[in-house]
């Protein structure tokens, strides 16, 4: 039970990490970058809430894609 719980806090970590991240390649001047930003944050509760046992795999693939997504769009 210690190491799950360890196990989580990394990854909840991992998320936090992700989403500091992604916030730094959003222009919130932007009205539709904001927009996406709230999504992204809105979608992690939405996982939290309705899929507690595995929600954090699903926001760090999410995260990381959206990364990826907002590098591509600033080039």
């Amino acid at each position: 039970m210690i190491e799950r719980k360890k196990g989580n806090k990394n990854k909840k970590d991992k998320i936090q990490k992700l989403l500091k991240e992604y916030k730094t390649h959003i222009d919130f001047m932007d009205t539709m970058q904001r927009n996406n930003y709230k999504f992204a944050e809105n979608y992690i509760r939405f996982q939290k809430r309705k899929y507690p046992d595995f929600w954090e795999v699903d926001c760090i693939s999410f995260l990381e894609d959206a990364i990826v997504l907002q590098k591509n769009l600033r080039r």
